[in-house]
């Protein structure tokens, strides 16, 4: 069962962008079905290739809930840390 901002990867060609390996994050659980997600693939510079809606069985966790703070560069991940000490 996926979490929220579970780090996934595509055990298939899901289309012509979205090839087997391409990773990304999950978005959303839908509440109803725990198989179905909503799923943001990215590429290596971190832009979005697609939003997704697809059935757990098309995808393998990669990690559990990564923190958007990661995706930043590390010099805003640091200024980010420097921030949240005072506070």
């Amino acid at each position: 069962m996926f979490k929220e901002y579970d780090r996934i990867r595509a055990l298939v060609d899901i289309n012509s962008q979205i090839k087997k390996g391409c990773e990304g994050i999950v978005l959303y659980v839908y509440p109803d079905s725990a198989n179905i997600v909503e799923v943001e693939f990215f590429n290596a510079k971190l832009e979005t290739i697609a939003v997704l809606t697809l059935n757990d069985n098309d995808i393998t966790q990669k990690g559990r809930n990564i923190t958007a703070v990661w995706l930043f560069s590390k010099s805003l991940q640091q200024r980010f840390l420097e921030i949240a000490r005072f506070h």
